[in-house]
């Protein structure tokens, strides 16, 4: 009934051409999308049947576990699309969707945890263990450590001491 509602005012729009008419019809199709998403997403909660979601998540949650498990190796985006068994695009949004991050974000986080974990329970050099997560350059591993925690390793691990 909605819906029937917005149509018939797109037509009246249409045929009378007031001022601004365009706009307006443009404004009244925006609203029958967002209902119509709105309903989709209730259907799709509502549904027991959701096969094809369902084994998009797993494609996702394989290549996380991929990721977790191999953070160490230089992990590149075709690598994961592999053991995803979707196109890079599309595994990118899905990804995305799902975890709020991209793939390399991902990593990088996974990468920075085990570092502060290393931090925190050896004494090695913060090169060897920039090197041991994953991370190939220092400067670069220095400069997301301090971008993710707030503060250099060192003094991480100084911290942590304490």
């Amino acid at each position: 009934r909605f819906v029937k509602w917005i149509v018939s005012g797109c037509y009246r729009e249409f045929n009378e051409k007031r001022d601004s008419f365009v706009l307006l019809i443009k404004s009244l199709l925006l609203k029958l999308l967002i209902i119509v998403g709105r309903e989709f997403n209730i259907a799709l909660e509502k549904s027991d049947d959701q096969p094809i979601y369902a084994r998009h998540r797993d494609a996702i949650y394989n290549a996380m576990n991929y990721i977790e498990t191999n953070y160490t190796e230089d992990i590149t985006m075709d690598d994961i699309v592999k053991v995803s068994m979707l196109s890079q695009s599309y595994f990118s949004y899905l990804f995305k969707s799902i975890t709020r991050k991209t793939f390399i974000e991902y990593l990088n986080g996974i990468r920075i945890s085990k570092a502060m974990e290393l931090l925190k329970t050896t004494d090695k050099r913060v090169l060897d263990i920039c090197m041991e997560v994953g991370f190939n350059n220092v400067n670069h591993f220095n400069r997301l450590f301090k971008q993710n925690t707030g503060i250099s390793p060192m003094q991480y691990r100084k911290k942590c001491i304490l």
